[in-house]
């Protein structure tokens, strides 16, 4: 694990424990417990926080897992807006085209969702990469690997910066899909603890919300 990363998202306030937070589980499920903890690895043009330098850190880590694991791919994705900012960085590192773009839809009922890939050049029977910031429940991977099947690509696996432990990342893997991660949530947790940017409570809080998170989403798929 690259624990300076991880250092350089807690200072920049990327990874946050002063909740509660809500976040899409709670539109479903508006009892359930908000969250004490949030991830948020977007870039400032986005709304976030994410330094330039820091999302260079995070395509390059990407890229590293990628290599490690041996998924071969034409080209590369990032899931909108979030995972935009990696694509770039990790297509420059892997000698890769631009990346393709894909844009989110407006549906009847104000949700928004994934619409197909817009611009970019490709074949059918390409494998694409796709990246993203987090592993959650997985709605936004599944739509947008969809989407990529559609066109007639392939998905060669989805990686993320942080799987979240809520059921997502055991979702997708249930469908097929491959995927990889920088950070497991928990290990988060107890490295910051360890070192003294949070609390042995905040710690304990935060993994039981993720337990409880998992636990009601893999439920729900029953």
């Amino acid at each position: 694990m690259n624990e300076q990363l991880a250092i350089d998202l807690f200072n920049i306030g990327a990874i946050r424990f002063d909740g509660p937070f809500r976040f899409k589980i709670h539109e479903r499920h508006p009892d359930f417990p908000l969250s004490p903890n949030k991830v948020d690895l977007r870039t400032p043009d986005n709304g976030g926080n994410l330094t330039s330098e820091l999302a260079v850190a995070i395509a390059w880590e990407m890229w590293k897992k990628a290599i490690i694991a041996r998924a071969r791919f034409d080209l590369v994705v990032g899931l909108p807006k979030a995972g935009e900012p990696f694509a770039k960085i990790v297509a420059q590192c892997a000698h890769k085209p631009l990346p393709l773009k894909m844009r989110k839809e407006e549906l009847p009922s104000g949700q928004r969702c994934i619409g197909k890939i817009i611009s970019g050049n490709y074949h059918p029977g390409q494998n694409v990469l796709v990246l993203d910031d987090v592993f959650s429940q997985g709605s936004t991977k599944v739509e947008g690997a969809a989407r990529i099947e559609e066109a007639g690509l392939r998905v060669a696996a989805i990686i993320a910066a942080v799987d979240r432990e809520e059921g997502g990342s055991e979702y997708l893997q249930e469908l097929g899909y491959r995927i990889l991660w920088i950070y497991e949530l928990s290990w988060l947790f107890k490295f910051y603890c360890r070192i003294g940017k949070i609390s042995q409570r905040q710690m304990e809080e935060s993994l039981a919300y993720s337990q409880l998170a998992k636990k009601i989403f893999l439920q729900n798929l029953t």
